[in-house]
């Protein structure tokens, strides 16, 4: 009774430090005696892991258009180096919307060369301020806009859409391209 209810409180935490240092104390004891030992057998360890499909990243235009304009990346798998970096035209896009085919524009020595590339290889180009570009997936796919201001720094511009002159903004890179009219 002559304590008042602030010692009583320090009594009762400290009491519930030490039952937490013991419980920490017979849990380390407990794992330490456990030894590591391999099943007699010593078969292999089989882990049944399902993975899911390769998500899509893209959904890629009909490209019936011909207006999706594409850089090759350095990690193609190409027969040779001439392939990076040059710039062409996706002509057509495999049913499972990954992999296309790209005829290539620049650089001299390849102009014209049809090439099958997946999607991963392939990196949108994204045009000057003022130049138009095409909606490649989402809410406003197929459409076309200007652009109006560049984010660098976070891989993404803003964009004008031509029909209502409304303005998106800080649209992903990858969602957008230059678009060219064939």
């Amino acid at each position: 009774m002559d304590k008042d209810d602030e010692e009583r409180l320090m009594d009762f935490i400290e009491k519930q430090i030490q039952r937490a240092k013991q419980d920490i104390k017979e849990e380390e004891n407990e794992t330490s005696k456990i030894p590591l030992t391999r099943p007699e057998n010593d078969a292999p360890l089989v882990l049944d892991i399902k993975l899911k499909p390769k998500p899509k990243f893209l959904s890629i235009l009909n490209m019936k258009q011909k207006i999706k304009i594409e850089d090759i990346n350095e990690d193609t798998p190409a027969t040779s180096d001439k392939y990076y970096k040059a710039k062409g035209i996706v002509q057509t896009v495999g049913k499972d919307n990954f992999v296309g085919k790209v005829k290539l524009k620049t650089p001299e020595e390849v102009n014209g060369h049809i090439i099958q590339l997946d999607q991963e290889y392939l990196e949108t180009v994204i045009p000057a301020i003022g130049k138009e570009v095409l909606i490649l997936w989402g809410k406003h796919k197929g459409k076309k806009a200007v652009v109006k201001k560049l984010h660098i720094e976070y891989y993404s511009i803003d964009v004008e859409f031509e029909q209502d002159k409304t303005i998106v903004e800080m649209l992903p890179y990858e969602q957008v391209s230059k678009y060219i009219n064939i």
